[in-house]
């Protein structure tokens, strides 16, 4: 009880206190308490037989934003370990789950959608910003022969060649930028979140956010403002607030305000493309698959299934998640290979050398091809080092059990969520030797991995359900780092928060550095 008091004296209270309209508010702040102490420390009882994280110890983590390898190194994994299944459960906006962090166990999940099929979330996210935003028609949440149609339609949007000449001139873009810091350390998530903005855009809808060049420009700050809002505990765990009581948080209405407009873009972009696409003197022929977005690529392919056209509201919805998956994500990872690159000052000459013998080294941007990419075998082990030891989706959407039924031998009860933790599976020291070390090694022929069970390495989930976008965000890697090689040396400032390691937050599922400022040299 010493602790339920502890968190609403020093959470829950300065959240209403900042927020409060009435009377009502300090009513609804003694409900929230009475509803942690009820439904969150503890599981329920038909979960409590596997070892669990106490719920005001989740709770308290996510307000105090403690960071996940924190929390993950002195909680999660010791929980890991204490059992042979390495199976705990916790506490999430959605209720109680049960995670898995165990390659075997997270096989038999993964190639298990008839017994697991992912949760449905729209109800209990409707109406809040993450609701309106991710949870909603599209390939990333739904289950069935619903997600089946899905898949089939955007898979050959997903299978075409890559858009290197959209990647090339953002590049060329992002260098000019970097260039003017004359020798200063620069926010390098930042560079990278924008060139990875500028490019889903181009490539998801052709809409050029302008983020290289402009930081600044409205899109970009209403952007970033929505994703934000979405990893805000307050509202995560409590989506009532906005559902029923959005007046009385002016801050959050101006959010959905700003969610709005950016829906409305992508409609606009809809409508555009359905004109065109109806338009009796539209010349196909002149067409090319490296001309087309994604979006434009998903609406031709559903015409090909025997009239199974993609909805507005389907096609908005899966752009919206296409862009928020791809986007971050492929953010922190290019964030994390500069980091390690950063740490091991001779990795990053070997990789440097390794892109100007296939490249050149001419003093000019030279554009990697998809083959030259593959002749660069140590950058690609560092990527896949990166992948495992920074990877950026820490946990997989839940699934529910339908049935009851078991994982490692252990009792699932029907109705139970469960998720496969990514990022405590490929940190996990029954799987990996010295998990902590950044080792690409452990990727060449004969290394570690080659011996692995295939789900020991999943940053982009496996089975039926893997990431779609999983080999466009690959090539966004494999294409920027040769360049950035090539072009620049590059080292943390003296005053770095991260020389002794890394430090990270969790967004909506997705990890980063906080604060990461890095000094590039410039080498032509």
């Amino acid at each position: 009880m010493e602790q339920l008091v502890h968190f609403f004296k020093d959470y829950i209270l300065p959240q209403w206190k900042h927020n409060r309209r009435s009377i009502t508010a300090v009513s609804a702040a003694i409900y929230v308490v009475y509803t942690v102490y009820q439904k969150i420390n503890r599981p329920p009882k038909r979960l409590r037989h596997i070892p669990y994280i106490n719920g005001i110890d989740t709770l308290t983590s996510f307000f105090k934003k403690i960071p996940l390898d924190k929390v993950t190194d002195e909680v999660a994994l010791p929980l890991v370990l204490e059992t042979d299944h390495g199976l705990y459960s916790r506490i999430t906006p959605a209720g109680w789950q049960v995670v898995i962090s165990d390659p075997a166990i997270a096989k038999e999940y993964l190639f298990d959608a008839n017994t697991f099929p992912k949760v449905p979330l729209n109800k209990h996210f409707e109406g809040t910003v993450i609701g309106r935003f991710i949870i909603g028609p599209n390939i990333l949440f739904l289950s069935g022969q619903h997600w089946k149609n899905q898949r089939k339609i955007a898979n050959p949007a997903f299978h075409r060649s890559m858009p290197l000449q959209v990647f090339g001139k953002l590049t060329d873009k992002l260098f000019s930028v970097m260039d003017q810091s004359n020798g200063k350390s620069i926010d390098a998530y930042d560079l990278m979140e924008r060139w990875t903005l500028d490019a889903i855009g181009n490539a998801s809808f052709g809409f050029d956010f302008g983020a290289v060049t402009d930081s600044n420009n409205e899109w970009v700050h209403r952007y970033n403002d929505v994703v934000e809002a979405t990893i805000d505990p307050l509202y995560a765990f409590l989506p009532v607030l906005e559902r029923k009581y959005l007046d009385w948080f002016p801050n959050r209405k101006k959010i959905h305000d700003e969610l709005s407009v950016f829906l409305d873009m992508i409609q606009h972009i809809i409508d555009e493309k359905r004109r065109k696409l109806a338009d009796p003197s539209r010349d196909r022929s002149q067409e090319t698959k490296k001309e087309k977005d994604l979006l434009q690529m998903m609406m031709e392919s559903g015409e090909d299934e025997n009239g199974a056209v993609l909805t507005d509201e389907e096609l908005k919805s899966n752009m919206c998640v296409f862009f928020f998956a791809g986007h971050d994500t492929t953010t922190s990872a290019l964030s994390f290979a500069i980091y390690y690159l950063a740490k091991h000052p001779e990795m990053q000459e070997r990789a440097r050398e390794e892109a100007q013998r296939v490249l050149g080294n001419e003093p000019r941007n030279i554009r990697p091809t998809v083959e030259q990419s593959r002749e660069m075998t140590y950058i690609e082990q560092i990527i896949k080092e990166v992948l495992r030891i920074a990877g950026p989706a820490d946990s997989l959407i839940s699934r529910k059990a339908n049935k009851d039924t078991e994982l490692g031998g252990v009792f699932i009860p029907k109705g139970t969520d469960v998720t496969l933790s990514i990022y405590n599976l490929q940190r996990n020291p029954r799987v990996w030797n010295n998990p902590e070390k950044f080792d690409p090694e452990r990727f060449a022929p004969g290394g570690e991995a080659e011996g692995k069970d295939a789900n020991a390495w999943i940053p982009f989930s496996s089975g039926s359900r893997i990431c779609i976008g999983m080999n466009f965000s690959l090539s966004e890697q494999r294409f920027l780092l040769p360049m950035l090689l090539r072009k620049y040396k590059w080292s943390l400032p003296k005053d770095s928060i991260h020389h002794e390691k890394i430090v990270i937050e969790l967004g909506l599922g997705v990890i980063s550095p906080i604060d990461f400022n890095v000094v590039f040299e410039r080498l032509y």
